[in-house]
């Protein structure tokens, strides 16, 4: 009843609505404008296991994760759940398959294609649920992680526990946030739960801190890895967002590793051509065949994950190769009697006599998969007359923009793939 019930779904509202639109009492701020605050979970583990079916609870989170949206456009919405699910074939290989056959009513992989939903939580208490803490649970985290990457939503361990000594504990956790944080580079891994002292172990699930040495340890080191999660950019812009397959893309560390010798990229598990493997910095080739979606990023050595990003894959993300802002490329201009020069933009500003004409030749990344393509220079529109690969160096991009008549000065090249905008890069004409 309460999933289907209208009265009682329009108490969940009322409740919903009164929290959201609180007045903060010291800031003044409405909870819908406050910055502090990145999701609302629409519940902790909701289950309808009478219902048999997870219709009514998937029509549930649709309609409520839809009315937030409509009162509070500032703030993420997340279902709070265990990552149940309803179909057994999505996580082929569970010794046990009672999470993921249907018997509580849930239905992780249909959350997954509500738009409302921006965030997709999953639990992990594998001792409650008949699944080892082994090759049960790196397969329910990693199938849980694909699921949302493939459906453009953000997943994260929001709950996990064991009841266990220390140090037994601290090797299964190990083992879990090496998977979560490492290998799937997950969103968050929550823990249940880190308690103060006052407080009695009425569960067995409860970590103190510095008592429970080994596991605080390990809760201390994996923090600061997501923290110092690398950062995924345009080799051409570096300007975070989505990158494109075919194209040149950077991994900026914020922790530089001791040695990059012998490591390798991938990129959804495909291997990647690096360019560029430095202790704090990483250039490398998106495989074309990379689909689009969220995709990890990993940086390997041997068959151990050192460092680990999601990111984002599209048709055409373009970017321009500049230096410190200048665009990087040749200017070719035609003078009325046809000789041809051209010179580096780069150099003193780029005459164009009167009467000729100038051609822009621009190089980037990211923009050969687009289907359109527009340029302006100065803030006057200017023709495209080439861009696709530029033919000479893996995933490099040429753009050859016609420079409109009268353009001077110190002028914004700003070019645009199906729509999408690249970095604006600076020209010099005269």
């Amino acid at each position: 009843m309460f999933y289907t019930e209208e009265r009682i779904r329009g108490w969940y509202k009322s409740y919903a609505r009164a929290i959201i639109e609180r007045r903060n009492t010291v800031t003044g701020v409405l909870y819908r404008d406050e910055p502090a605050i990145l999701a609302w979970e629409l519940g902790n583990e909701l289950r309808n296991p009478s219902g048999g079916r997870a219709d009514a609870l998937v029509a549930w989170h649709a309609e409520m994760a839809a009315f937030i949206k409509s009162i509070d456009a500032n703030h993420l919405v997340a279902d709070g759940g265990e990552g149940f699910d309803d179909n057994a074939a999505l996580y082929a290989g569970l010794s046990n398959r009672y999470t993921v056959a249907g018997s509580e009513g849930c239905s992780y992989h249909r959350l997954a294609k509500i738009p409302e939903i921006d965030l997709l939580s999953y639990h992990l208490y594998p001792a409650s649920w008949g699944l080892n803490d082994g090759a049960d649970t790196e397969l329910f985290i990693r199938r849980h992680e694909e699921i949302a990457r493939e459906n453009g939503k953000v997943a994260y361990l929001g709950e996990y526990g064991k009841r266990a000594a220390d140090a037994e504990r601290a090797v299964v956790f190990e083992g879990w946030l090496k998977r979560t944080v490492d290998v799937e580079a997950s969103a968050g891994a929550m823990l249940w739960h880190l308690i103060n002292d006052s407080k009695g172990d009425s569960e067995g699930y409860q970590l103190y801190c510095p008592q429970h040495s080994v596991s605080c340890g390990l809760m201390q080191r994996y923090s600061e890895k997501m923290e110092l999660a690398p950062a995924l950019a345009s080799a051409a812009s570096f300007r975070a967002g989505a990158v494109a397959a075919g194209s040149l893309a950077t991994m900026f560390l914020p922790r530089p590793l001791d040695n990059a010798a012998g490591m390798r990229v991938t990129v959804g598990g495909r291997d990647a051509t690096a360019f560029l493997l430095s202790a704090a910095q990483i250039n490398f080739l998106v495989p074309a065949e990379t689909p689009d979606g969220g995709s990890v990023v990993r940086v390997m050595r041997g068959g151990d994950v050192v460092a680990s990003a999601v990111m984002t894959i599209t048709r055409s993300a373009p970017g321009v190769f500049m230096v410190d802002g200048k665009a990087v490329g040749q200017a070719v201009v035609v003078d009325a009697s046809g000789a041809r020069r051209e010179q580096s933009l780069f150099d003193t500003p780029v005459a164009i006599p009167h009467g000729a004409s100038a051609v822009l030749v621009l190089y980037g990344t990211g923009v050969r998969g687009a289907k359109g393509w527009s340029a302006t220079i100065g803030g006057r529109e200017a023709g495209v007359l080439y861009s696709g690969p530029q033919g000479e160096f893996a995933g490099l991009d040429q753009i050859n923009v016609a420079v409109p008549e009268g353009v001077t000065g110190v002028v914004d090249v700003i070019v645009r793939a199906d729509g999408e905008l690249a970095n604006a890069v600076k020209v010099t004409l005269r």
